[in-house]
């Protein structure tokens, strides 16, 4: 619903992170609000991607379900600005899922 790249799961295949690296793009990991987007987070922390943590209401669990509650734009926007490098930042803000 973003334009986005889904995994389809937990964590990208080392297959899948190759390709996404190949790109050449800025990788920004926005997980899913649970358990496993936890293992998908500590992937993108070794992998070097960014990892966004965006202040949706609690009822958004996804992208997909932002962009139903806020629509497309304003959900890529909060993807963005709420993207960050800084593993402790990553750690604490992980911890809180």
């Amino acid at each position: 619903m973003i334009d986005g790249i889904a995994v389809q799961g937990n964590h990208a295949t080392p297959e899948q992170a190759h390709l996404i690296d190949k790109l050449g793009k800025r990788v920004i990991v926005c997980p899913d609000k649970d358990e496993a987007g936890v293992e998908l987070i500590e992937q993108a922390v070794v992998l070097g991607w960014e990892v966004s943590f965006p202040d949706w209401h609690t009822d958004c669990k996804d992208a997909a379900d932002a962009v139903l509650r806020y629509g497309r734009l304003a959900t890529i926007e909060s993807i963005i600005k709420n993207a960050t490098s800084n593993k402790i930042k990553i750690q604490v803000k992980s911890n809180m899922f």
